[in-house]
């Protein structure tokens, strides 16, 4: 990866080494929006670290609005950590906020929209269908198609002050139904019904009370906690995670009794990087 880098908007400087040395250490975002990345693909970027990749939603100017461009470098970055052997990813925005969901300027007001449909709900499976965990950190706001990113994702920690909608109806349209129903398995009838079918715009704490996210963390410190829980999934064996994450996709698709996971299962148990794990523990019991 090359030099880490700011981009955010036009206020946004490059701190000193002092101050980038300071963010390492607590993945915190710096003042005024700005999000440090090694690399950018398209219009994600990505910083990596030992354990996990900290891809970032890069259209400060346009509040991180989804457009064609940014959903294809989403999916290519997921296929890319994926070949690369990457153990979690942790999702979120720059320029302090996640996504404002569909950039206008990639819709017609026609049914040519599908399109875009289509769009989002590739990326959405990319998300899902990773061999990783993937975290999504939910600062500022997140709605529309940047709610059906952040909620594909295996966790979402919210910031309190967040701001989730889904402003469907107002807009005139029945939502994507695979969206839909992908949404609502993921944040259950009561948060579906007063975000989607009322239209409402939920502050962070709220969410979560409805059971919108995994974690909820203090203004500005979002990325910081997907980032833990990011080192913590990455702890896992790379094959028990991904076997444990693709059981965890087949239950919300009904595909759970097929018997190719208990193969599967019985083939981990056979791994010779379980064997390991197993006997670097009898190792630590016996020297205590």
């Amino acid at each position: 990866a090359g030099p880490a880098t700011m981009v955010s908007g036009p206020a946004c400087r490059r701190p000193s080494a002092d101050g980038l040395s300071r963010w390492a250490g607590s993945h915190d975002q710096p003042a005024g929006g700005c999000v440090l990345m090694g690399e950018v693909l398209g219009t994600v970027g990505i910083d990596r670290s030992d354990l996990a990749t900290h891809a970032i939603l890069n259209r400060p100017e346009a509040a991180n609005a989804l457009n064609f461009e940014m959903l294809t470098s989403l999916v290519d970055v997921i296929a890319a950590e994926a070949d690369s052997g990457t153990r979690a990813l942790v999702l979120s925005g720059s320029g302090g906020g996640f996504s404002a969901g569909a950039d206008f300027n990639d819709l017609t007001g026609g049914g040519e929209d599908r399109g875009f449909d289509d769009a989002v709900a590739l990326a959405a499976r990319a998300l899902t269908e990773a061999p990783f965990p993937v975290i999504a950190a939910v600062e500022g706001f997140a709605f529309g198609a940047g709610v059906d990113l952040a909620w594909s994702c295996d966790a979402v920690v919210l910031s309190e002050d967040a701001r989730v909608g889904v402003p469907s109806t107002h807009l005139g349209i029945l939502y994507n139904p695979e969206s839909l129903a992908l949404l609502h398995s993921r944040i259950g009838d009561r948060a579906w019904r007063r975000i989607v079918l009322l239209g409402d715009e939920l502050d962070g704490t709220t969410a979560f009370s409805l059971g919108m996210g995994e974690t909820l963390a203090p203004p500005g410190r979002a990325v910081a906690e997907a980032m833990r829980l990011a080192s913590k999934a990455a702890a896992g064996t790379r094959e028990a995670v991904a076997a444990t994450k693709g059981f965890s996709h087949a239950i919300m698709e009904r595909t759970a009794d097929d018997p190719g996971w208990q193969a599967l299962r019985m083939d981990l148990l056979d791994n010779p990087e379980r064997r390991e794990v197993v006997l670097e523990r009898q190792r630590r019991t016996k020297g205590s």
